[in-house]
């Protein structure tokens, strides 16, 4: 079989196994270093490790600076809600990887990695979610100071979180199912 009648993404992995070996053992591969500069210089990467689904280092890499460059427009990268799915999803990933990279598990996730991402801000650790308890004395803390609920977005969400309370409240007044319970209504009365 001769290197030229092999597919493309076979010829790719023939080379890399063929680096391996020479990096381990240079006589056992009929490539030399010359050659390896040579690929190098024309863009093979040559150590991609990956699971099931590969990707090519470059594209990987594009996505993180344009990811990047997105992160930025959020003022905290804690999950950005539905205005950029494809941003969400990347977010989700890396914190994903970078756990499994800490508990020791098998993970793409490098040490450069974390390092490039921490040095953009990159929020690994979320904020915990507030329990209903939490938010219900965390409103009821803001309602005394202000007398009225808040009246826009703020950062921490208790204006969204009060909102869904009323809405459930309604339902619950319709007879609709739903999550809220008598003694939190009264609570927040």
């Amino acid at each position: 079989l001769q290197m030229e009648d092999l597919p493309l993404s076979r010829w790719v992995s023939l080379i890399r196994r063929k680096i391996k070996n020479y990096e381990e053992d240079p006589e056992s591969s009929f490539l030399d270093e010359q050659r390896i500069m040579v690929l190098t210089d024309i863009g093979f990467v040559k150590n991609v490790k990956r699971g099931g689904n590969q990707r090519p280092a470059v594209q990987e890499q594009e996505e993180f600076v344009q990811m990047i460059l997105e992160l930025k427009d959020h003022k905290e990268n804690s999950k950005p809600t539905g205005q950029n799915i494809k941003l969400t999803s990347w977010i989700s990933r890396q914190r994903k990887m970078y756990k499994e990279f800490k508990e020791g598990r098998k993970s793409t996730m490098t040490a450069e990695r974390i390092v490039q991402l921490a040095e953009h801000g990159f929020n690994f650790h979320p904020k915990k979610k507030m329990s209903w308890d939490e938010r219900a004395v965390q409103w009821l803390e803001y309602f005394s100071t202000n007398g009225e609920d808040p009246k826009r977005d703020t950062e921490d969400g208790l204006e969204k979180w009060m909102r869904d309370q009323k809405t459930k409240y309604r339902m619950m007044l319709k007879g609709q199912k739903t999550s809220l319970k008598e003694e939190q209504v009264k609570r927040l009365t």
